[in-house]
């Protein structure tokens, strides 16, 4: 039975590191797409700032200089919404994820979980009551990434620009 116990332990070191780099790739993946959508918006509204003061400058011919540096910069901000854009369109759940988050689940019930059911002590109540709140903290932990990460994508792809611009 000792080495039970020591196969248990290596594998659930192991399933923890995995467990960790799965929710670490995750939280980039969400951050990432977070920040895309965020710039997307701040560019979007810098864009309609600065056509706003260049239809202000249009009536003052003594300002044709700035009207010239504005029309410049909204040049220069709808190159960047393309470019933003374009991230946005190619932006997608990777689907390794899904595969990653399958093999973690197989792990942590082959390495993990079915080797402490295997153990004689302590009692059954007592590793029944041990492994379901193992079992519920994991899964709890990957599936809320999992789905934080889907919201954050669903929020990027959804926003579209102002029709206005």
């Amino acid at each position: 039975m000792d080495y039970l116990i020591a196969v248990s332990a290596a594998a659930s070191a192991f399933v923890a590191f995995l467990g960790g780099f799965f929710v670490v790739r995750l939280q980039t993946y969400s951050q990432e797409w977070t920040e895309l959508r965020l710039d997307l918006h701040a560019t979007d509204r810098r864009t309609k700032v600065v056509r706003e003061d260049l239809r202000r400058l249009a009536d003052d011919p003594a300002h044709e200089r700035d009207e010239l540096a504005g029309e410049m910069e909204v040049a220069e901000l709808l190159r960047t919404l393309a470019v933003l854009h374009a991230r946005r369109d190619e932006a997608h759940f990777p689907q390794e994820i899904l595969f990653q988050f399958g093999m973690l689940v197989a792990l942590t019930a082959c390495c993990v979980i079915w080797p402490i059911a295997l153990l004689p002590a302590p009692s059954g109540g007592m590793k029944i009551w041990f492994l379901s709140a193992l079992v519920v903290l994991i899964l709890v932990l990957w599936v809320g990434m999992l789905l934080i990460a889907r919201h954050s994508l669903s929020r990027l792809k959804n926003e579209r620009p102002d029709p206005l611009l």
